[in-house]
């Protein structure tokens, strides 16, 4: 008997690849979830890029034929205040940062430090998971450096749920995004784009993927699982879901991602711009500071929200007053409702468990994803979920 699988996102292809017969059911008319492309173009609608230390989508990677399309770049970070860009990766321009003083950088390098070692450690991040993220930073850096640093980041990010989040988000976060040199942070992409990932595991896979299919209602009938959706019922032995909005207890954060082309660059080398003081934007990615432009024929450059919906009206308003870029070639903007979810404080106790009353889970909101979510998290969570399937069947 078959099994059946909800979502055909990176938790939902990669349980497929190690399950037979197995029939995916996807609400798109498109698979790949948040590693959705612009077919056109060949490149992600949200910005994607992996790291070094990802020990489960590198073995995949190379499993699946496709190291051969990993490029390596080492990528350069700013920020974005009252209007003047600065960037930080050397030691000189952190020295030359005017809004930190001295000693806030040197309290910040061991706030860094400190939660690189903190996030190795599963029994520190559940301990911290129940204190609050802002209070706690405020305690370990101080006011003037949370003011002036970590709350428009986390403000940016979460925007009416910042005061929610967990000091254990903080560790995570702060922690994964640690690990640049003096010359930047090495992160990975592939060559035309990671929908050479999607594409590769539906096509190693044996599962059938039907498009197009909304679930309505999830059955036991007979000690099998019965799923009502748009286009009939289908009937299994197991039941894998992955679809975010099928699991309850869970906060989700929204996210609308403008992808903007143009002829000259809106950013000088920086390749991730942390934003402060504008409105709706939280970061700007200049893909093409990382990707040759000459592999698209123009610069792109992702410009995100994570507290509205831009559109474009918006995004060429931004674009000409902070960026002083009026020629713009094109603008599409994506929006989802599930891209994370928020992190407050005990979210632990939400995790949905990798099987509960006989149905498995694997996705965003799997424990492979706290205290951050990656692909890497997703990855593991698909696996996980397989083996144990494995397991049982055996």
């Amino acid at each position: 008997m078959r099994t059946l699988i909800i979502g055909a996102g990176l938790s939902g292809l990669r349980v497929a690849l190690d399950i037979e017969e197995a029939l995916v059911l996807e609400k798109s008319q498109r698979i790949g979830g948040l590693l959705d492309i612009y077919p056109d173009l060949g490149i992600e609608k949200f910005y994607h890029h992996f790291f070094e230390f990802n020990t489960e989508l590198i073995p995949l990677l190379k499993r699946l034929k496709l190291w051969r399309y990993v490029r390596w770049y080492e990528t350069k970070t700013g920020f974005l205040v009252n209007g003047k860009i600065y960037p930080l990766n050397t030691p000189i321009e952190i020295l030359r940062y005017p809004h930190l003083s001295i000693t806030d950088k040197l309290r910040l390098a061991l706030f860094v430090r400190e939660c690189r070692e903190m996030m190795k450690r599963r029994e520190i991040l559940e301990e911290m998971d129940e204190i609050d993220g802002n209070e706690w930073v405020k305690k370990k850096c101080g006011e003037r450096l949370y003011q002036n640093f970590f709350q428009p980041l986390i403000e940016s990010k979460f925007g009416k749920d910042a005061n929610r989040i967990s000091a254990s988000w903080v560790i995570g976060r702060v922690g994964m995004r640690s690990s640049r040199g003096f010359r930047g942070e090495r992160v990975g992409y592939l060559k035309g784009g990671f929908g050479k990932l999607v594409e590769a595991l539906a096509e190693k896979s044996d599962a059938e993927i039907l498009k197009g299919v909304r679930v309505k209602e999830v059955n036991f009938s007979g000690g099998f699982k019965e799923v009502r959706t748009s286009k009939g019922c289908f009937k299994g032995e197991h039941l894998i879901v992955t679809a975010p909005e099928l699991v309850r207890n869970i906060k989700w954060q929204k996210t609308s991602c403008a992808l903007v082309a143009t002829e000259e660059p809106v950013l000088e080398e920086i390749y991730w711009l942390n934003v402060q003081g504008i409105p709706r934007i939280g970061a700007v990615i200049a893909h093409t500071n990382m990707v040759s432009p000459e592999e698209y024929g123009c610069h792109l450059t992702y410009f995100v929200s994570y507290t509205g919906e831009l559109d474009e009206r918006f995004v060429r308003k931004v674009l000409r007053d902070h960026f002083q870029i009026r020629d713009v070639k094109w603008i599409r903007i994506e929006n989802a409702n599930y891209t994370a979810p928020v992190y407050e404080r005990g979210y632990l106790k939400n995790i949905a468990p990798y099987e509960e009353k006989g149905i498995y889970y694997a996705g965003l909101f799997s424990e492979s994803n706290y205290p951050e979510r990656s692909m890497e998290g997703s990855i593991i969570a698909g696996r996980k979920v397989a083996e144990m399937l494995g397991s049982e069947r055996k």
